[in-house]
């Protein structure tokens, strides 16, 4: 709950910075959580994907480490810069 609270204050500290903007969040949670977040992006104009990183904290830019992310199709190239 800490992680996805700290989420949201950022971007409602964020104003209108965000639009136009891609927001990528990676911090664990619930999916009513990550919800709320995506709601909070894309009220201030941010296209918003949520991902999951599958290792420990020392695995992270380690080979082998997986990030996986759910975007819809027609959201997939915004986010194409973002992938390895």
């Amino acid at each position: 709950m800490l992680i996805a609270t700290a989420a949201r204050e950022l971007l409602g500290a964020s104003g209108d910075a965000l639009a136009g903007r891609a927001v990528v969040n990676l911090t664990d949670g619930t999916s009513a959580e990550a919800r709320a977040v995506a709601d909070g992006a894309g009220g201030r104009g941010a296209r918003y994907l949520h991902g999951q990183i599958v290792t420990i904290a020392l695995g992270i830019g380690a080979a082998g480490t997986v990030a996986v992310s759910v975007v819809p199709p027609p959201s997939t190239s915004a986010f194409s810069r973002c992938s390895g």
